[in-house]
């Protein structure tokens, strides 16, 4: 299993950053590096919930659902995935701070094979933590920029 978990400190409440994990508005932030979008497939957004993600890599159209398997309104959202290869779940935490929010972004997933594990921790590892750094920038300007 591998693991990442990346934070930073946003000068925006809790409150006006939480809106930015909604399907209609997490593609405006969260892997933009592969032109992803999101949409609700079902239920109300929260618990429970689907989200249908559609990302492009290597020339590619690649869609998968996420289910929302952790909710707390202005303070979490967790997304399981199961996209045959790759399955693992994407946890964003809020804590409110002074003067802003801490953002939490912590990744879990299967890497199955001896090999492909290898490739990922000397290869990719790196390549994964620093687009999640940008996400996390991504999502800093927007909210600031909201809050202003």
């Amino acid at each position: 299993m591998a693991s990442i978990t990346v934070s930073m400190r946003i000068a925006a409440p809790p409150q006006a950053v939480f809106p930015y994990f909604q399907p209609q508005k997490i593609a405006s932030w969260l892997d933009t590096d592969s032109q992803a979008k999101a949409e609700l497939l079902d239920g109300p957004w929260g618990e429970g919930a689907r989200v249908r993600f559609t990302i492009r890599m290597f020339g590619r159209e690649r869609s998968f659902d996420a289910l929302v398997t952790g909710f707390a309104e202005n303070r979490a959202v967790t997304l399981e995935v199961d996209a045959g290869s790759f399955q693992g779940a994407r946890s964003f935490r809020l804590a409110p701070m002074d003067g802003g929010t801490e953002v939490i972004f912590a990744e879990t997933y299967e890497i199955p094979g001896l090999l492909t594990r290898l490739f990922y921790n000397v290869f990719m590892r790196g390549r994964t933590e620093r687009r999640h750094r940008r996400n996390l920038e991504t999502l800093k300007g927007l909210a600031e920029k909201g809050q202003r």
